[in-house]
């Protein structure tokens, strides 16, 4: 399916790396509202026991100890992107709330791993290229079953009723 890309929320600037988690952060991203928590696809559950559970993953650094392997859950590998109810990839407002958020680089470098898993190397390509050229109208081919994880993750989350129902 063809998705808009918020070209606003993809030229926000964040300060995210590994030195900057370790040296002020301390992985602040991870943090649900209620403390650390996941939220699971039904395939993951079973590995990482219950959805909404605490991330037992983090170090005292606030890095991720399942970083760049095969292991981490999806939610965690596509963030800080969702799709809004108009069909638009946006990143979650949460994230402009933390300190990090406003400075640095642009999340569509910061944020390049989570986009290539979204929607491939090719199509991250044209989208970089895109928002360079200040193009406003972006749309990519997200493939059905990742937007229906993502459907499914928001719906775990406490707004989701606004959005979803």
């Amino acid at each position: 399916m063809k998705i808009k890309i918020s070209s606003k929320w993809l030229n926000h600037k964040f300060l995210c790396s590994p030195e900057y988690i370790v040296n002020h952060c301390k992985g602040r991203c991870c943090w649900g509202t209620n403390g650390l928590s996941i939220s699971l696809l039904p395939e993951e559950d079973k590995e990482f026991q219950k959805a909404e559970k605490k991330c037992f993953y983090q170090c005292k650094t606030g890095l991720c100890s399942l970083h760049g392997t095969i292991k981490k859950p999806f939610g965690c590998i596509i963030s800080p992107f969702t799709v809004n109810k108009n069909k638009t990839l946006i990143i979650r407002h949460r994230y402009s709330k933390f300190k990090c958020h406003g400075q640095g680089n642009y999340a569509y470098n910061v944020f390049k791993f989570s986009l290539v898993k979204l929607f491939g190397e090719e199509q991250y390509k044209k989208l970089k290229e895109d928002l360079e050229n200040n193009v406003n109208e972006i749309y990519l081919e997200l493939n059905n079953e990742i937007f229906d994880k993502l459907i499914y993750l928001d719906k775990l989350k406490p707004h989701a009723k606004k959005y979803f129902i």
